[in-house]
């Protein structure tokens, strides 16, 4: 999130544009710091990874997500998600 949070303070700065999810500037954009600007025609896809721990053991929550993950992702009709464990 730092690297989001910096982004951030330099566009509103006036050190130039960024690409980030339009969820994270809702306050800023809502405070009138920061304009979005639309991309017409640009399709824009982001690859998402699960990350873990091989150090730490995942929790009977964490497993239960895990286990209903990849049936959300069917249901989505996402075919890009990839999921990775780092066991």
């Amino acid at each position: 999130m730092q690297n989001v949070e910096t982004a951030k303070r330099l566009v509103e700065g006036g050190y130039g544009v960024t690409i980030i999810p339009k969820i994270a500037i809702r306050r800023e954009r809502e405070a009138g710091w920061l304009r979005e600007v639309r991309l017409e025609g640009l399709d824009l896809k982001a690859s998402y990874y699960l990350l873990h721990s091989r150090k730490r053991t995942l929790s009977r929550h964490a497993e239960a997500f895990l286990r209903l993950l990849p049936k959300t992702v069917k249901l989505s009709g996402n075919k890009d998600l990839i999921g990775v464990l780092n066991q």
